[in-house]
């Protein structure tokens, strides 16, 4: 990812609907599928960006974070964590089989040229029973200039999504869109964007009016509640959560 975001993410991460919904939805799975809340779970955060995640899922648990860039791990040690590795995702993971409950990969497999052996690792140390949790962005036909400054390689249709964690020995126990209300908006405001002659790609995560930056997290608030019951028909990402099947 390129330099510049990951100070953004740092200082949006605490406030911005964006970040802050999606760790809302994450964190309601994982009290449904892992007790989160319930018991004390070691989970390990993969591409843990600026830590944030990690630091809402650190009261009761016991939280390692992973990334391969330097600047993301010095702003993790900024939140404080002590618990970080540096490491390359084309290769083993530096951990002992059957480590975590629960592994955290969120917007992560499409900077990665090769997603399949970063799952066969996640499997690999997760104890039996442990849970992947997996964000990704949805619909290839999506893929966009913000998508080359973010440095992916792709994007997801719900069958390949659903077809990578399968082979990789998990058993799907929910995979649904999410940010359904993003979708129009999105696809609306990156058209512009390419129609644009500028040179340098300004982030998609544009400062919001307080008023509208609370409204959109209210419907992340919504959309959360409905996940919990059903799956979305759409959406601008998916969320997928695999358990380790033994």
């Amino acid at each position: 990812m390129r330099r510049d975001l990951y100070r953004e993410m740092f200082t949006q991460e605490s406030y911005y609907w964006w970040h802050v919904g999606k760790r809302g939805l994450v964190k309601g799975l994982l009290k449904k599928f892992a007790g989160l809340g319930q018991k004390k779970l070691k989970i390990l955060d993969v591409g843990c960006g600026t830590g944030m995640t990690m630091k809402d899922l650190s009261v009761g648990n016991e939280v390692w974070g992973l990334d391969g860039d330097l600047a993301a791990l010095n702003f993790c040690r900024k939140r404080g964590f002590k618990n970080l590795t540096r490491a390359d995702l084309s290769k083993k993971m530096p951990y002992h089989d059957k480590t975590f409950e629960v592994i955290l990969c969120l917007d992560v497999l499409e900077h990665l040229k090769d997603d399949q052996l970063p799952l066969r690792e996640f499997r690999r140390i997760l104890k039996p029973g442990g849970i992947l949790v997996i964000t990704v962005p949805a619909y290839p036909q999506l893929m966009s200039r913000w998508d080359e400054v973010s440095g992916h390689y792709r994007r997801y249709s719900r069958s390949n999504l659903e077809s990578l964690v399968v082979r990789a020995g998990f058993k799907i126990k929910k995979l649904s869109y999410f940010n359904f209300f993003a979708l129009t908006p999105a696809i609306l405001i990156r058209f512009i964007k390419s129609r644009s002659s500028k040179k340098d790609y300004a982030s998609d995560f544009v400062n919001l009016p307080s008023w509208l930056n609370q409204f959109l997290l209210f419907l992340t608030k919504i959309e959360k509640s409905v996940i919990n019951l059903t799956n979305l028909p759409a959406g601008l990402s998916f969320i997928c959560l695999g358990q380790k099947n033994d």
